[in-house]
């Protein structure tokens, strides 16, 4: 099983509260689950990196406003993650809203 967790950032640019967890769930070692990060990023240029097996998809951003990043490319980050086949088959937001993928 393949889980996608969506947030608006990532621990890699923020500690603690939310990103935090999503570290640690990330990074459980669980048989047969694997997991993968879409955030954005707090200012910059959108990127690729790995939380130990765990992919993380950063998406450029031009700041943020009210704490949240203005990052245009994030909605079409997420419906290529969604429309990916194989990719996962759980998708969790930071809202916890689960929806599980159908063939």
């Amino acid at each position: 099983m393949h889980i996608l967790h969506a947030y608006k950032v990532c621990h890699t640019e923020i500690y603690g509260g939310i990103p935090e967890v999503i570290r640690t769930l990330t990074n459980s070692r669980q048989r047969g689950v694997t997991s993968g990060v879409l955030a954005a990023r707090m200012r910059g240029w959108g990127r690729h990196l790995a939380s130990g097996t765990s992919p993380i998809k950063l998406t450029g951003s031009f700041g943020t406003l009210a704490s949240t990043p203005i990052t245009p490319s994030y909605p079409f980050a997420l419906v290529r993650e969604d429309e990916a086949p194989g990719r996962r088959d759980l998708f969790i937001s930071n809202n916890f809203v689960i929806k599980k993928k159908t063939a």
